[in-house]
């Protein structure tokens, strides 16, 4: 791989202390990232190897295969997403090589695409409950082709992954002067600059606020839907020694179990997403460039472990 110098025209930075590897932000950022990172490893390992295993043993549901993907993505959240902030935030190169530039592009790129493509199958998974409970006429094979499970995991990948393609462009090192000498930050998408406002703006809308959207009116339905079919049961079954009153109750009781969960991960979902959306929508403009102390944060812990309500 090349080691040529790549030439950098952006003006530099005047900077008297930065991150490094004996600073307590460094601390700070492994202690909190690497007890992410052991949480993350096992509890989506552990759903990898419990789907895996029934699917081995001939239990198949479409919901096995979006937990699965759900799990893969956070896995690389995990295994990418967490070295390359602590890489991309604690390493400044005094000459920035090709090898330096493209890899600075691939980390920001990976940062952001896996919690997206999370998000992403998030989304997916409500659109396929919308189908399952609210349109019952239709089972997966007499469902439009773009409308089936594998079809809407398929989508969803490439959704997360193509909306975070103009990070290969927008993120870039940045010269910062320090102790009479020049080194290189990696930086991220930039408000300050015209396309940088224009994808951190498109960013919010396609990563918050269409998968807010689907998920509200997707589990709206679903809880309306389940609600209208309890009152039917609870008005069909007649006598009190009726079986049917068990199994009123039961559905009642399924029914409020059911809105619990589906609130709860409204809930966390904008809980987790909305500082991001805040701080790419609104404050990264007025934020300088290094150190950006929400860089760590918004790239890991918002990633959030926003299944919590699953």
């Amino acid at each position: 791989m090349s080691h040529e110098k790549v030439n950098h025209t952006k003006e530099s930075h005047l900077f008297n202390e930065l991150w490094n590897i004996q600073s307590k932000e460094f601390v700070i950022a492994v202690t909190l990232l690497g007890l992410i990172l052991i949480i993350g490893l096992l509890g989506n390992g552990i759903v990898v190897a419990v789907i895996s295993n029934l699917r081995r043993r001939g239990q198949k549901t479409s919901v096995q295969l979006f937990l699965l993907n759900l799990a893969v993505s956070d896995l690389m959240v995990c295994l990418l997403c967490i070295p390359l902030t602590i890489f991309t935030n604690f390493y400044y190169p005094k000459d920035m090589t090709r090898r330096d530039y493209g890899l600075c592009k691939l980390a920001r790129f990976m940062q952001y695409v896996n919690p997206i493509i999370s998000v992403s199958l998030m989304t997916a998974i409500s659109i396929d409950r919308y189908m399952t409970f609210v349109k019952q006429e239709l089972t997966c094979i007499n469902r439009p082709w773009y409308l089936r499970p594998a079809w809407l995991i398929v989508f969803a990948w490439v959704y997360g992954t193509v909306q975070c393609l103009p990070i290969f462009y927008t993120s870039n090192f940045i010269p910062l002067d320090y102790n009479n000498s020049t080194i290189y930050y990696c930086s991220t998408t930039q408000g300050q600059s015209l396309e940088g406002t224009i994808y951190l703006v498109a960013s919010v809308l396609l990563g918050f606020v269409i998968p807010l959207a689907v998920l509200t009116i997707s589990y709206r339905k679903i809880i309306k839907v389940i609600s209208t079919r309890g009152r039917r049961l609870a008005a069909s079954a007649g006598d009190i020694s009726s079986p049917k009153i068990t199994n009123a109750k039961l559905l009642e009781k399924s029914r409020r179990r059911v809105l619990r969960v589906l609130v709860i991960v409204v809930i966390c979902f904008v809980v987790c997403w909305l500082p991001f959306a805040l701080y790419f929508g609104l404050l990264v403009q007025h934020l300088r460039e290094f150190p950006n102390v929400m860089d760590p944060v918004t790239h890991n812990l918002w990633t959030g472990h926003i299944k919590l309500g699953l």
